[in-house]
């Protein structure tokens, strides 16, 4: 009798991780309908005086790779690139100048678990696997490190030191390893362990500078673009505490980082108030959904990833007349 239960528990347990990995297999299969539409290429040569500044938002940033695509196919290279979380992924693809390259590798592999969920989580300690995303091995075309390092412009990725609570911004060509500090920038809390990035303990730049808008205007930049991953109206609930209490758990020999964390979200909307002022005033050009974003941070829909990438995409291109203005060219 007791063989039979444990034959029966072990028959139901290799069911069970058949049906797992039949789904996964389904899933692998799955391609985005309008994929072949996202086509590859290299930005021009020409550089555009300005800033460009990236809100994060996980895998809610394939709106801004299609607004960086849109971009590149105008010849708006903007000389300086400041990135937060996956700004900062979509960001250093732009500014390397691989157009379509951001766009094309979130949706083909989006359900790849080794570059998101449980392979990620073995292999990188992630949700996602930052190390498989610059993987030269899984693109058609090698990292253009040279132009990412050029002198002629300047990208930067946005992270919270947790030991100070603070944000601390990376400069490429400055950094021992701008892609420990990308990957650093992107690294949700309590999910993702600390990456040390030039004697800095870091964390997702979401929590310290998730619109490092006033970064920009300290930097004495005239032009200021933001590219936002929510609509204009978008806000957090201030007395959502979820993520704070396990962060306290988690983080309690970083004191400065769980304060930090408490307050993360009336920070956000006060950066977001700030945006909306400084657009009304004109000083910035903002670039956001028009409509209420309906995708998660780890999203699995590839329809609905793809077609955020083209809204991002069609939006940018029906306000490139109005972005030529604000930029006098």
């Amino acid at each position: 009798m007791r063989n039979k239960k444990g034959l029966m528990v072990a028959g139901a347990l290799l069911g069970s991780s058949a049906a797992l990995y039949y789904n996964y297999k389904k899933k692998q299969e799955l391609e985005y309908s309008r994929l072949s539409e996202i086509k590859e290429s290299t930005a021009s040569d020409m550089i555009t005086p300005g800033c460009l500044v990236l809100e994060g938002g996980s895998l809610r940033g394939l709106y801004t790779a299609g607004v960086l695509d849109c971009l590149i196919d105008n010849d708006l290279n903007f000389q300086t690139t400041i990135g937060i979380s996956a700004g900062a992924m979509m960001g250093a693809n732009y500014h390397a100048g691989h157009r379509g390259r951001a766009g094309r590798f979130n949706l083909e592999y989006r359900n790849n678990i080794h570059y998101v969920g449980l392979g990620a989580e073995i292999e990188n300690q992630s949700p996602f696997n930052f190390d498989f995303a610059f993987d030269d091995k899984n693109f058609n075309h090698p990292f253009d490190k040279d132009r990412l390092y050029s002198e002629k412009r300047n990208f930067y990725a946005g992270a919270t030191d947790v030991e100070t609570g603070e944000a601390v911004y990376f400069n490429a060509r400055e950094c021992d390893d701008i892609f420990s500090a990308i990957r650093a920038s992107a690294s949700l809390p309590v999910a993702s362990k600390i990456v040390e990035v030039d004697g800095h303990k870091c964390l997702d730049g979401g929590c310290a500078d998730p619109i490092p808008v006033k970064w920009a205007i300290d930097k004495g930049f005239d032009k200021i673009i933001v590219v936002r991953t929510r609509e204009r109206t978008f806000r957090k609930d201030v007395d959502d505490q979820r993520e704070s209490i396990v962060v306290e758990q988690r983080y309690k020999k970083y004191p400065e980082y769980v304060e930090k964390m408490k307050k993360q979200h009336s920070h956000y909307n006060e950066q977001c108030d700030l945006v909306d002022k400084l657009e009304n005033e004109g000083r910035v050009f903002v670039l956001a959904p028009q409509e209420p974003v309906n995708v998660g941070r780890l999203e699995g829909d590839l329809e609905k990833l793809g077609d955020l990438y083209f809204e991002g995409y069609d939006e940018t291109n029906a306000l490139i007349g109005k972005l030529k203005e604000y930029l006098a060219i």
